[in-house]
């Protein structure tokens, strides 16, 4: 996709002969100067937005700007790399960058690369569900891990591996091991055991 692609409007990009000729009577505004051009009230005649109008737009020769839609929608192109710097004269512990979704959902991607997120702590929080998911590994390492919940689950399909210097067990009420072949056994273990059928739910 080009830079005009994402733009869907503007100059030799849209082609000048397409657009329709303004009109005092109309609010349109379509201004060409040295090294960039500003756009208003512009109908897109091809595209992935065709039809929309353009309410407020500035686009350089090397097709970077930024332009605002009509129905709300919202585009930045840079060619290269895009910098904010936010909190120059912040006092420790102010708030200095916020990105707020009234609706809907806010999604970042660099699909051929990663992402990185950098601080002195970073804390994710979730009202109902946090989920990661690896189509190879997760990795968490630290000096001191701990998890804690009303329920823990951990189950491996194929192994489950624990080791260190020193294991401690311990339960409230009781601690019982066993194999899924002791479900067979009956008894009272039998039916302790029996709870390993809720690990179905991972599979």
């Amino acid at each position: 996709m080009t830079n005009s692609d994402l733009f869907g409007a503007g100059g030799e990009a849209r082609g000048d002969d397409k657009l329709a000729v303004q009109q005092q009577t109309t609010q349109e505004y379509y201004g060409t100067y040295p090294g960039f051009r500003i756009a208003s009230g512009i109908k897109i005649p091809d595209g992935d937005l065709k039809g929309e109008y353009v309410d407020f737009e500035i686009v350089s020769n090397e097709l970077q700007g930024i332009s605002f839609y009509q129905n709300g929608l919202q585009k930045l192109v840079v060619n290269g790399t895009s910098y904010e710097t936010v909190g120059i004269d912040a006092k420790k512990g102010d708030i200095t960058k916020i990105i707020s979704a009234a609706n809907g959902d806010i999604k970042i991607e660099a699909l051929d690369g990663d992402i990185f997120l950098e601080a002195r702590n970073i804390r994710l929080k979730a009202s109902e569900e946090l989920t990661l998911t690896s189509g190879k590994h997760i990795l968490l390492e630290g000096a001191i891990m701990n998890l804690k919940a009303t329920t823990t689950n951990i189950l491996g399909k194929k192994n489950l591996s624990m080791g260190g210097q020193f294991i401690e067990v311990s339960g409230g009420v009781s601690v019982e091991e066993g194999t899924q072949s002791d479900k067979k056994q009956g008894g009272f273990l039998g039916s302790l055991i029996s709870t390993f059928d809720k690990f179905k739910d991972f599979l």
